[in-house]
């Protein structure tokens, strides 16, 4: 994505996800965990707060920023039964310690449930961190 036709590119990913959604053809009762890492919470964070089809029971954000217009103007929420976790590795150069915090703030002040780990490591994601939540 770039500066250029933001929005656009903002507006099409969407669409590709929830089309892509569309086509698995996933019963909605089935409990779906959605994972963003790095720059893929911002996709996420755009996706469920956008999507009229897409309501993972579990989201899992590790080791990325909320992104700046859910900052400038609240997203609501459909979703009172999702549960999200945020997870930081202990020495990430990358999320820092106070962005982690930040974001479970922020979260937290939507009225989400929010549940905050850390875990031993740098700017990746292991399957022992997603383990506990899988």
């Amino acid at each position: 994505m770039t500066r250029d036709e933001r929005q656009q590119d903002i507006t099409d990913q969407i669409s590709y996800l929830d089309n892509w959604w569309e086509s698995l053809n996933i019963p909605s009762e089935t409990r779906v965990t959605l994972v963003g890492f790095s720059q893929g919470v911002a996709t996420a964070c755009r996706w469920i707060a956008a999507s009229k089809i897409f309501e993972p029971s579990t989201v899992i954000f590790h080791s990325g920023t909320i992104p700046p217009e859910w900052i400038k103007s609240s997203p609501s929420f459909s979703k009172e039964k999702t549960d999200f976790v945020l997870i930081r590795g202990d020495i990430d150069p990358v999320f820092s310690e106070e962005a982690h915090s930040e974001a479970a703030t922020f979260l937290t002040s939507l009225g989400l449930n929010v549940e905050t780990s850390k875990v031993q490591g740098s700017h990746k994601m292991t399957a022992e961190h997603l383990a506990p939540y899988l």
